[in-house]
């Protein structure tokens, strides 16, 4: 979660620099492994089937965070893989909070007790959990549930920001949708959605069906997470990306498309990623998001350099998708002023 102030500074300069017509990396993802303690059904990892794959080191990854700051950047997320398995993920934070980047880390929580100064360091984390124990453990591992809450109540009682991230799958059902928005209310902590991406999944679990959405399910599911946030549930993403994304009038296994396949009445704000956002692999590969996975292969911070490769950096012919959080982003980017009045009236789960 940005701090008012962080907010406030990201949209002067995202003011200026649109008018000058400039990119910048406002907004920059860094998976800094593509290690990790857990091997979730639905995850699109396909770090093993990569030829000579090699992840950065410590001063490489300190390098990125200097020039990505030179370059504008506010907002970091550190994630993975598992983003607290790396040995050095406590001198990667202590870098970028001396660079005063706003940094968020996304985990699956398991090493948070293990990890309690690094943690305290953040200016917030999100930690994923799919919901109730069944469906959670299903996708994540026997006995994960139990841990995750674990660190859910040690990022609480250390006063960190806390979010937490759930994966639609075919198997979330009403009742995992009613769960998690009762267990953020009585954390009093913040709730993402994500659905699963289409790419082919990390486990060799031939019959997991991580894909193929029940579109009718699917869809009611979003109108209920509508319905929960306009009684005041703490939900991070605004209702305008909700209900952008359930107008998506092609197969959902279309995850991004060229706008001009879409219908003409649609409201799909303008995509700025590549533009203000972007996200750096483990092995170094830039993508505009995770949308573009493996799509980039010429274009790599190894090879490049971080400011050279961000200026290689395009969409493609990509100018739209469903994804909530890409949908909630390019608002804010297009300076919606709902949207933006709904970051503000979520700063109250913001304990800093």
């Amino acid at each position: 979660m940005a701090t008012l102030y962080n907010l406030s500074k990201a949209f002067v300069k995202l003011a200026l620099k649109k008018t000058l017509n400039k990119r910048f990396p406002l907004n920059v993802f860094i998976a800094v492994t593509n290690k990790c303690n857990l091997k979730c059904d639905y995850c699109y990892g396909e770090y093993y089937n990569r030829k000579n794959f090699r992840e950065f080191i410590t001063d490489e990854l300190i390098d990125i965070l200097k020039t990505i700051k030179k370059m504008g950047c506010i907002f970091l997320q550190l994630q993975g893989g598992e983003p607290l398995l790396r040995k050095d993920i406590k001198i990667l934070v202590e870098t970028a909070k001396s660079l005063n980047l706003n940094t968020d880390l996304l985990t699956n929580a398991i090493l948070i007790p293990k990890h309690i100064d690094t943690i305290k360091m953040l200016d917030s984390i999100c930690i994923s959990l799919d919901g109730s124990k069944f469906i959670n453990d299903k996708n994540r591992g026997t006995d994960t549930f139990e841990k995750i809450v674990e660190g859910i109540d040690i990022c609480k009682s250390e006063k960190i920001p806390t979010r937490i991230n759930a994966v639609i799958t075919n198997d979330t059902t009403i009742d995992d949708i009613n769960f998690l928005m009762e267990f953020v209310k009585s954390k009093n902590i913040l709730l993402n959605f994500c659905p699963s991406f289409k790419f082919k999944p990390l486990t060799e679990n031939k019959n997991y069906d991580y894909f193929n959405y029940d579109t009718e399910k699917y869809f009611k599911l979003l109108d209920i997470i509508i319905d929960y946030k306009k009684k005041d549930y703490p939900i991070q993403f605004s209702i305008n990306a909700y209900k952008i994304a359930k107008e998506w009038s092609l197969p959902l296994e279309k995850i991004r498309v060229s706008k001009n396949k879409l219908s003409e009445n649609l409201n799909f704000p303008k995509c700025y990623h590549g533009d203000y956002v972007c996200f750096i692999d483990s092995d170094g590969r830039l993508y505009p998001c995770c949308n573009f996975w493996n799509d980039y292969v010429d274009i790599n911070v190894h090879e490049l350099g971080f400011e050279k490769a961000f200026q290689k950096l395009t969409r493609l012919n990509c100018q739209a998708c469903y994804i909530y959080s890409y949908i909630d982003r390019n608002l804010l980017l297009n300076f919606n002023f709902s949207t933006l009045l709904n970051y503000i009236k979520i700063k109250k789960f913001d304990l800093k």
